[in-house]
């Protein structure tokens, strides 16, 4: 193969000619082997059926003459590439999908953590943005470090013959959310319309009936897909055993016809056990009045107190009386509660509060919810935000921490606000859709139902992009992924899944910030995702198309970076000027320069497409 070196590269690469297939597919054999060994011959009418198949195999061509300028491929184009082949969006430019109505499935596959130089490469150039050969060149296998890395996922080149240089979503200082923009799509002018039109007769609708509160409870779908413990009246979601307490089911209206609501907010701290109760507050929405404010005795040991956030301290513990059962108590299961059937509980993402509460409840108002983020679920907004944006309050700016009484109160008149102006109020115009809920409304012909969709992730599949999925189903583990990818994907159009390993081993997805990982761990977790890569791909149904996606790069050196840069503006907002800052916490020009060069670097990745033959 020719070798071509790309205008916006310094470095020479095999590069694809201008337009080719990755890859070839394999033509089916006119005979076949059976069981026995014995080769079968095909019947003419057998052989010209093979024939057909395979000169319809599908395929994908890189487009080059897209590349040739510097043009580097987003997240988007790939979202846009999967939209394309499974709902009918529009053509790519960059990319050919030969034969697309062959496809049978479409699989995407988020790994996050594989970078070049596991596959024995040089690191590409940022400016880079041609495809490039996944097998190392001899100067990249001349070193035993690299020659060893390129056997550690030898089922990347065996399947991919290039991959294709991505640049993850973000700015100069920034890395945005990948998974985002990938499971996001624009909505359609037409629908945006729509919805535009249905939300101004909702809110005419909400004025003239003066906006009662009950238009923004949640249904217990909402409940679930936010990982709330429904109450056993509402069903069995998101069940949890004692010594969670419930409230009973309301039997009938209210005597004065008035549904009391009550605003909670609670602070937590850590224990050997984890995250524990310390602090409830309660107010009443029509009076204002604090009706319950009490600090909490955990059961074991405190080991983080979390001042910063929860202004709690070893102090103030020390005066606390209540305990988990006896605060369940006052608010619910004692003789006089304060949480009846009818009452309708209103706080900020309030399913923590009633978690660390242990309480089941039906009804409930969830500011984070009824106020939308302008980027659309599953994204919520911060309670200090709204607060400043929408009441012109600025709260949970103590260096005490935060005081959960002023955030019951914030969602109060938070709530007021939308009884006031009605369900639109603070809410950003959604222009973006999970791709999901687009291959739903994807109906070719009218008579079929939409195309189906298969989310598979770590973490509450339903209460993020999975929401709108056919099927959500939570893993542990990468090869929970890979079983369950298996599973789903000869009942769905598209199956979305994603490995967390790779990413974990080399502490990118901790809290803190280090550049250090363990290289012991790192060879097997390779050696790993390459067996799961070519099982996934082995027993994949013929024609499926497989996406993998890497997302983007090393994300530590800009995190650590950007944490210098935030602890700098910490300082001079506390002192008031630079005097009096150490040199070693100072941030220069130079350092605005690194941190650019280091956030470049993070958005880097790689994109491979194949069709299983």
């Amino acid at each position: 193969m020719s070798e071509e070196t790309s205008p916006s590269s310094g470095s020479k690469r095999k590069s694809p000619p201008l337009v080719r297939k990755d890859q070839p597919p394999s033509e089916a054999p006119l005979e076949k082997e059976d069981g026995d060994g014995f080769t079968k011959i095909l019947t003419k009418d057998e052989k010209r059926k093979q024939r057909k198949v395979n000169k319809h195999r599908p395929g994908f061509q890189y487009n080059t003459l897209e590349f040739r300028y510097g043009k580097k491929i987003g997240i988007a184009h790939v979202r846009d590439l999967v939209l394309y082949i499974v709902a009918e969006a529009n053509k790519p430019q960059w990319i050919n999908v030969e034969h697309k109505t062959f496809i049978s499935h479409t699989v995407l596959l988020f790994v996050p953590g594989l970078l070049p130089v596991h596959l024995g490469l040089e690191q590409v150039p940022m400016v880079s943005s041609m495809p490039f050969s996944t097998t190392p060149s001899s100067s990249e296998t001349s070193t035993p470090a690299s020659a060893v890395a390129a056997a550690r996922v030898p089922i990347i080149p065996k399947l991919f013959t290039y991959a294709c240089p991505t640049r993850a979503p973000g700015d100069d200082r920034k890395l945005h959310s990948v998974l985002n923009t990938l499971l996001m799509s624009p909505m359609p002018e037409a629908l945006k319309k729509k919805k535009e039109q249905e939300s101004r007769d909702l809110a005419e609708l909400a004025r003239a009936d003066n906006t009662p509160p009950f238009l923004y409870l949640l249904s217990p779908h909402q409940m679930i897909d936010n990982d709330y413990a429904l109450p056993s009246s509402r069903g069995k979601g998101n069940r949890r055993d004692d010594p969670w307490v419930e409230t009973p089911e309301a039997k009938g209206m209210p005597a004065n016809g008035r549904y009391p609501i009550l605003a909670m907010d609670c602070e937590m701290v850590v224990s050997e056990d984890g995250q524990e109760l310390a602090r409830v507050s309660v107010i009443d929405y029509e009076s204002g009045e604090n009706v319950f404010d009490e600090l909490v005795k955990p059961p074991k040991d405190v080991i983080d107190y979390r001042t910063q956030w929860s202004g709690i301290t070893a102090e103030r513990l020390t005066h606390a009386t209540h305990t988990l059962a006896s605060v369940q108590s006052a608010l619910l299961t004692g003789p006089n509660p304060l949480i009846t059937p009818h009452t309708i509980l209103l706080g900020h993402s309030l399913e923590c509060d009633l978690t660390a509460l242990r309480i089941r409840h039906p009804l409930c108002i969830d500011t984070a919810l009824i106020y939308k983020h302008p980027k659309g679920p599953p994204y919520k907004s911060a309670l200090r935000w709204l607060a400043s944006k929408w009441l012109k309050r600025t709260i949970q700016d103590n260096e005490k921490g935060h005081d959960s009484e002023e955030d019951a109160r914030t969602c109060v008149d938070l709530l007021k606000m939308k009884l006031l102006h009605g369900p639109d109020f603070g809410n950003a115009l959604e222009n973006m859709e999970p791709i999901f809920e687009r291959l739903n409304r994807c109906r070719p012909d009218k008579t079929q139902t939409g195309k189906t969709s298969a989310y598979i992730d770590y973490g509450n599949p339903r209460g993020t992009y999975g929401a709108k999925a056919t099927t959500a189903i939570k893993c542990s583990s990468d090869d929970e992924v890979v079983e369950n990818m298996l599973r789903e994907v000869e009942g769905h159009d598209l199956v979305f899944g994603r490995f967390m390993e790779l990413a974990s081993v080399q502490g990118w997805n901790d809290r803190g910030v280090t550049e250090t990982y363990n290289a012991a761990d790192l060879d097997p977790a390779l050696e790993r995702f390459n067996a799961r890569l070519s099982t996934l791909h082995s027993a994949l149904p013929s024609n499926t198309a497989l996406i993998v996606v890497t997302g983007h790069s090393d994300p530590l050196p800009m995190l650590k970076l950007t944490a210098r840069r935030q602890k700098w503006e910490r300082l001079v907002k506390t002192l008031g000027s630079t005097d009096g800052i150490a040199k070693e916490d100072r941030w220069l020009s130079e350092d605005d320069r690194e941190l650019e060069r280091a956030t470049g670097q993070a958005r880097e990745g790689m994109a491979f497409f194949c069709v299983k033959s």
